[in-house]
């Protein structure tokens, strides 16, 4: 489209315009996005210029057909919701899951430290739990994994909305209060990830001194990687805002946190997403009394599917390169 008299900058507008064309809009990286409008009104501009000095010219008529071009590139129709949202779950989640993967990384670094903490202490110090966890929390330990109680949560099936509804906004609490806090430099969600390693690590000794160990993890498996996974997304992207506010770089802190929110937005939609998927089989398939082992299975087929789902969104940053969007990156 470009010949020896058009500007530099004609070039680049065209690269940028192929590469949508191929790959999409979302190959592109923000400041890709910034410069392709920038340089789409220049176009335009240029265009005026020369409709209004030099009418019907050759000149005139290729930078007509090259701003359209250009206009059904970035105008051309919207994608129907499904298609978006198929798009969405299929390309950019995978994509800023592996972009961030690093920053998902020390959030569950701090979440099992706190558990590591906790075990250690009380397999050292087995009378001391209410110095780590509330009584209540020592209580449902002790009692709650036990074959009986298991028993008494299949009694209705009609309670079963009633359980998913509980659990939706409960695990939703836990992961938004861990995403929202970040704007405090990363600080409470550090801390949020910690006690809550400390509260599955207490929970995992004093289960494993009733010799209640396997049913604890029975009744995890199913929904544990997806659930766990979902709060270390969530509290990843409360990290994201902390660090650019830590470190916005050369931008104001405002704008580095708007530069941080489109990821950060993309992270707590999807983990949002799966933790509605744990509560269904929280509700569903943990009480189950079946063999502990069935419930592991369907755990590790959980987690296998979390981890391709990742090596997705990395093979398809391989074809679609963008720089990193944070130093924790």
């Amino acid at each position: 489209m470009t010949d020896d008299r058009s500007p530099q900058w004609h070039g680049a507008l065209e690269s940028i315009v192929e590469r949508v064309d191929r790959r999409g809009i979302g190959s592109l990286a923000e400041d890709e996005v910034l410069q392709l409008n920038r340089l789409y009104r220049r176009l335009t501009a240029e265009l005026a210029r020369t409709r209004r000095d030099a009418p019907g010219s050759p000149a005139a008529e290729r930078l007509n057909a090259f701003a359209g071009r250009v206009h059904g590139t970035i105008y051309r129709g919207r994608r129907a919701p499904g298609e978006m949202m198929g798009r969405f779950f299929a390309e950019t989640l995978p994509m800023r899951l592996a972009d961030h993967l690093g920053t998902i990384g020390i959030a569950i670094g701090v979440f099992v430290l706190g558990t590591v903490f906790a075990y250690a202490f009380l397999q050292a110090h087995p009378q001391k739990a209410h110095y780590l966890v509330p009584p209540q929390i020592i209580d449902n330990a002790e009692q709650g994994f036990r074959e009986e109680n298991f028993d008494k949560t299949l009694d209705s099936w009609q309670q079963r909305p009633m359980y998913v509804s509980f659990y939706i906004s409960n695990n939703v609490k836990v992961a938004f209060v861990a995403f929202a806090v970040g704007i405090g430099f990363a600080v409470p969600t550090v801390l949020i990830l910690f006690q809550n390693g400390v509260v599955m690590g207490a929970t995992g000794a004093i289960v494993q001194r009733n010799g209640l160990l396997p049913n604890l993890i029975g009744f995890i498996s199913p929904h544990g990687a997806i659930e766990l996974g979902a709060i270390f997304i969530s509290a990843a992207a409360g990290m994201l805002l902390g660090w650019a506010l830590i470190r916005p770089g050369r931008r104001t802190r405002k704008e580095a946190l708007r530069r941080a929110a489109y990821d950060v937005i993309v992270l707590v939609v999807g983990a949002a997403c799966m933790l509605v998927v744990a509560a269904l089989l929280e509700t569903f398939v943990a009480p189950l009394p079946v063999p502990n082992v069935v419930k592991y299975a369907i755990g590790g087929v959980n987690a296998l599917l979390l981890c391709l789902y990742v090596a997705h969104g990395f093979m398809l940053r391989r074809l679609n390169p963008r720089p990193p969007a944070s130093p924790l990156h």
